[in-house]
């Protein structure tokens, strides 16, 4: 219901922002270093609340009576599943910690990464089908 392009954007996403992190808690300033390991604390507990979610998306019973909301239902968990895996939380998590200490490189390499980020998520939503035609292609198949 995700898809593999989305599905990889959201790997390569908290990927890219636990390795900008990591590479912050290497600078020599205290307040930096703390600032980059409560990220990589929330980063985590933002993995863990999306893979929850995900999973109670995809588990959760159909109610369902007839096909066209049969049909209904599906599209929504497709739409909830997207949704649940676009990371904007993770693009604004540092503006509360880690920007906060000064740091111009890593406040460039931030804001860099976002912008890519952005980008490759309207390049990822323009070339996916429709949330309703994989909702069909989901029920041709059943």
């Amino acid at each position: 219901m995700l898809g593999g392009p989305r599905a990889a954007f959201a790997v390569v996403t908290f990927a890219g922002a636990t390795a900008l992190a990591i590479h912050a808690l290497t600078v020599q300033d205290s307040t930096a270093r703390y600032a980059a390991a409560l990220l990589l604390i929330g980063l985590g507990g933002l993995a863990a609340g999306m893979l929850v979610q995900l999973r109670h998306v995809l588990e959760r019973p159909v109610v369902a009576d007839d096909a066209s909301s049969l049909t209904a239902d599906v599209t929504l968990r497709v739409e909830d599943a997207r949704h649940v895996a676009t990371p904007s939380v993770v693009w604004c998590l540092p503006t509360v910690s880690v920007l906060a200490t000064g740091l111009g490189w890593w406040t460039v390499a931030w804001i860099a990464f976002v912008a890519l980020s952005v980008i490759a998520l309207a390049l990822i939503t323009a070339r996916t089908a429709p949330s309703s035609t994989v909702a069909q292609h989901v029920m041709s198949a059943r």
